[in-house]
């Protein structure tokens, strides 16, 4: 099923919800649990060798897996948007409106009073004609025109990620075509500082590029390090040899690997791994802007723990002289464990490109709201009405935006060039 998968996710790379989502973590999560059901036919072992492919496999592809879930969960948490702001102990509730970019409409919108906003930023740049051009593209376009004018698009994406939930929709068409953006006095006050706005996304992008990057360099030497522990026990054994064929409460002689320890280390430090996700991504399925994905991956954590190292970790405290009956607990409860966790994760990839809806406004969240006509403000908490307008590209900008911040490297001229977080900024 899991190779199937992975199959049709190749086939499907150019579907919008594999580009947008990320080919390779589309890949190698399933691919990680790949090598863990494939560790399971040598659970039953009678030689080191059995044992160690059973856990080389095994840690491998768990880690694996956890490493991009951890990745869609970091870009959930740092680029999404949460429904509060919190600043010197106070709350603000905000509720999106519209961003920077606009479609031209042929919908009668509400004069907004410019003596109630601020500007966020003097764009002295020359960007009108390019704006009525982004409105018009398609992804595919848009990352074209990204080339020529990456520095101010992205600028612009990085401030609207900032202000999105503060941000006046209501502009008449001069001030949408001079692509300012503007703040409500009477909403915001002095109590939040724009300095300090800038400096929390900045700390986001540099979060989300220092976890991609720990990933890539820790990754790698966490298979270094077992592979070590394989080869240092695997000499261990040759000098212990007789020590290693046991008998267990049945009476029955069965093979003991050196390794099992070592499992268990390994499993106690993977449920950490998964409680420090569950604890970082705990309020990302109440975010907004982020892909619909991510609540479900947040949900098959708390499945992962109860169905994976915790009843490894079970196994091997109360049924160590007990071997058969221990695979046997482990095999099921995994197996079935693991498959929830593959459903979850690969579900809304099937349905949406399966359905035909392969379409942004399927897989991403992103609700805007009417303005509240009795306190003419878009963060005073009422209820209001959703609003769908230019909803659709206004995903397709912040798409971009999680596109490029998730970025470590790029080809440029058939060369690989690393991104830095500086480039990323860009302010």
């Amino acid at each position: 099923i899991l190779v199937l998968y992975m199959l049709f996710i190749v086939f499907n790379r150019k579907k919008n919800i594999i580009k947008d989502t990320g080919l390779l973590k589309n890949l190698f999560i399933p691919f990680g649990l790949f090598l863990v059901f494939t560790s399971m036919i040598f659970y039953i072992y009678n030689s080191y060798l059995g044992c160690f492919i059973n856990f080389l496999l095994k840690h491998v592809g768990i880690t694996l897996s956890l490493v991009f879930i951890n990745i869609y969960v970091t870009l959930g948490r740092e680029l999404g948007i949460t429904n509060i702001i919190i600043n010197e102990g106070e709350k603000y509730d905000i509720i999106n409106t519209n961003p920077l970019v606009e479609e031209k409409c042929n919908e009668n919108t509400e004069s907004s009073s410019q003596s109630n906003t601020i500007e966020i930023i003097e764009a002295k740049i020359n960007f009108d004609n390019e704006h009525n051009r982004v409105s018009r593209y398609n992804n595919r376009n848009c990352e074209k025109l990204i080339m020529e004018y990456e520095t101010n698009y992205y600028k612009i994406l990085i401030l609207y990620k900032l202000m999105n939930s503060l941000l006046n929709p209501n502009q008449n068409d001069d001030q949408r075509d001079n692509m300012d953006s503007f703040i409500n006095k009477n909403i915001i006050g002095e109590k939040i500082q724009l300095k300090n706005v800038i400096n929390i996304i900045i700390k986001n992008i540099r979060n989300t590029h220092s976890t991609l990057l720990n990933h890539i360099i820790l990754f790698p030497m966490f298979i270094i390090l077992t592979i070590y522990i394989i080869i240092s026990k695997f000499i261990y054994y040759e000098k212990t040899y007789s020590l290693n064929i046991v008998q267990n409460e049945s009476g029955e002689w069965y093979y003991k690997c050196t390794l099992e320890t070592m499992d268990f280390i390994y499993n106690i430090f993977e449920m950490m791994y998964i409680i420090f996700i569950i604890i970082k991504g705990k309020n990302i399925i109440y975010n907004n802007c982020i892909f619909r994905c991510i609540k479900n991956i947040m949900h098959s954590m708390i499945i992962w723990i109860v169905f994976g190292p915790l009843i490894n970790i079970i196994g091997f405290l109360f049924l160590q002289n007990k071997r058969y009956n221990r695979i046997l607990l482990e095999i099921i409860w995994n197996s079935i464990g693991y498959l929830i966790i593959f459903i979850l994760f690969s579900m809304d990839k099937i349905h949406t490109i399966t359905t035909g809806r392969d379409d942004s406004t399927y897989y991403f969240d992103f609700i805007n709201h009417k303005k509240c006509l009795i306190h003419n403000s878009y963060i005073c908490g009422c209820p209001v009405e959703k609003s769908n307008k230019n909803r659709k590209i206004l995903i397709e900008k912040y798409i971009l935006f999680y596109k490029y911040c998730s970025e470590l490297y790029t080809i440029s001229n058939g060369k690989l060039k690393y991104v830095s977080v500086n480039k990323k900024l860009n302010v």
